[in-house]
């Protein structure tokens, strides 16, 4: 069974350089967090949409978005990219919600999605009220 994988629409964001990129320091070099910071800056994020099969009849009855990241063309596992950010509970959110709202945009249509929420990204009111206006029309 083939799994539908969205890629990431890239736009290009003008910003001014950050302080290590005008030093010349190359990509590969930046902390994992500086290069999640580029990523949301540039809005590259991918996802996968894990198909739920039912046992009894084989057919898709769901799917869970999965959040994909690669940065400098080597792959990230999520695990890694969110751990680092349990130090950094704004980014952590910011993270979160520009992702979720990628899976959101890009879904499959018609069938049952499920999403992820790391209960750090839904500790202050603000970010629970962000979470139930932005998931209250899914």
């Amino acid at each position: 069974m083939n799994r539908p994988l969205v890629e990431p629409r890239l736009r290009q964001m003008a910003r001014p350089a950050t302080e290590t990129e005008s030093r010349g320091a190359a990509a590969s070099d930046l902390p994992l967090t500086a290069k999640i910071v580029k990523a949301l800056e540039a809005n590259r994020f991918a996802c996968e949409y894990q198909p739920i099969v039912r046992a009894d009849t084989e057919e898709v009855w769901a799917y869970e978005a999965l959040a994909r990241f690669s940065f400098d063309g080597e792959v990230v596992p999520p695990n890694r990219v969110f751990g680092a950010l349990h130090q950094d509970r704004t980014l952590f959110f910011m993270l979160e919600s520009r992702v979720k709202t990628f899976q959101l945009a890009h879904r499959p249509r018609g069938v049952r999605l499920f999403v992820n929420l790391d209960p750090q990204v839904c500790e202050e009111p603000y970010q629970l009220d962000h979470w139930l206006e932005s998931l209250s029309g899914h």
